[in-house]
């Protein structure tokens, strides 16, 4: 029998897969647990079409976080640190401190976000950093200020 999958199913497949299945399994298990239906014509093209609604607001949502990233490139974030009289950090700056200041000032979601810095910053003054994010690479600028 051929069935849609509602929800992913071990040793079986994913949601929104069409697998073949025994008569017995699915009618005792797979649709009283409303794990699957049977895969009619109509249920098939009703798939098709939430896969391709899906698949345009995927790509409307990528497009959308490119701009915004653009956007974004050569921004100036502010970090505030208490510092020596040499200008030696007290406390070195990590990748999460980093994260935390471009979330609050940027309004950015973390989520998928990947910072390339080499080693936590331990020093005052302007320090350039690059992230990723969906496979678009920004540039910013760290502003690391003594905190008074």
């Amino acid at each position: 029998m051929q069935i849609i999958l509602l929800q992913d199913v071990p040793n079986l497949g994913k949601k929104g897969e069409i697998k073949s299945a025994s008569d017995g399994y699915a009618r005792n298990f797979l649709f009283p647990q409303k794990l699957a239906i049977v895969a009619s014509n109509q249920a098939v093209a009703k798939l098709e079409a939430a896969q391709a609604r899906e698949q345009n607001q995927k790509s409307a949502q990528k497009e959308k976080t490119e701009k915004s990233l653009q956007s974004l490139n050569q921004k100036k974030i502010t970090l505030k640190a208490k510092a020596s009289a040499k200008g030696t950090l007290f406390k070195a700056i990590k990748e999460s401190d980093i994260i935390k200041a471009i979330q609050s000032q940027l309004k950015i979601d973390p989520e998928g976000l990947t910072l390339t810095v080499k080693e936590p910053l331990k020093t005052l003054g302007e320090k350039k950093i690059e992230f990723k994010t969906n496979n678009q690479t920004v540039n910013l600028i760290i502003d690391i200020v003594k905190n008074e």
